[in-house]
């Protein structure tokens, strides 16, 4: 009997607990919001996302607000789409809301690893996944700058990096972004029609005349070289060009 009394208290109690998941579920999913809160994931350019833009965008959205200041509910998966696409340096945006039901934002934000400037001050930057990101009118992360002519290689027009030249030079500027040395070297490389490459490096005023993308890992081999042997021995300026297109050997002149 003391079995069966207490399966039923048991048996009880879970459809009391159920009952009042329930309601705290269905209590939760309508209660209005109460505040928007935007979380930014620390990147390496911190202000390239402009919060009250992404909360100029959520006002946007034609969210009904109550007299004591609560939203009113939304279309969570279209308030991320939104911000993914017009707030600019968005990789990942989730909106949900918590369980005081604040609007929660939380943004990942796209990593830029080079910058596109084109002839007449306009361009874009390429994202650390290949993406093609607009400029920011708040703040301007220092990374490689590519100019010249072969810019317009890079992407085809629906911004998609081009198979036979944007993807091999998107690998190249990966690896600059990941060596320390090469990425505070490197600063501006330029890009002729045929789509050769030549570097203008942050110390010294010597080009780096690099050639083809091509089998950039050896050329870069053969260029830290010429800082680890020549440059000790000769100094900074001793040459203005470096040229690395010849096979297994770096011509100075």
């Amino acid at each position: 009997m003391k079995l069966k009394l207490w399966v039923k208290i048991f048996l009880g109690s879970m459809a009391v607990l159920t009952a009042v998941a329930f309601a705290s579920l269905f209590s939760y999913g309508d209660k209005p919001y109460s505040n928007v809160v935007v979380k930014i994931e620390e990147a390496t350019a911190p202000n390239l996302i402009n919060e009250n833009r992404v909360r100029s965008i959520i006002d946007g959205q034609g969210i009904q607000q109550t007299a004591d200041g609560k939203l009113l509910n939304a279309d969570l998966a279209e308030i991320e789409k939104k911000i993914e696409e017009e707030a600019g340096f968005v990789s990942n945006c989730e909106v949900s809301r918590d369980l005081k039901g604040n609007l929660v934002v939380k943004i990942i934000p796209s990593q830029p690893i080079a910058r596109i400037l084109k002839n007449d001050g306009k361009g874009n930057y390429i994202g650390k996944d290949g993406e093609y990101l607009p400029l920011s009118e708040d703040y301007t992360p220092r990374v490689v700058l590519l100019t010249g002519k072969g810019m317009e290689h890079i992407y085809d027009k629906e911004n998609k990096l081009t198979k036979n030249f944007g993807k091999p030079l998107f690998e190249f500027l990966k690896h600059i972004e990941n060596d320390p040395f090469w990425k505070a070297q490197i600063t501006e490389i330029d890009i002729d029609e045929y789509n050769n490459l030549t570097i203008y490096p942050q110390i010294g005023n010597h080009a780096i005349e690099f050639g083809l993308v091509d089998d950039y890992s050896a050329k870069l081999e053969k260029l830290r070289l010429f800082y680890s042997q020549v440059v000790p021995a000769k100094g900074w300026n001793k040459y203005k060009k470096v040229k690395l297109g010849f096979d297994n050997q770096i011509v100075c002149e």
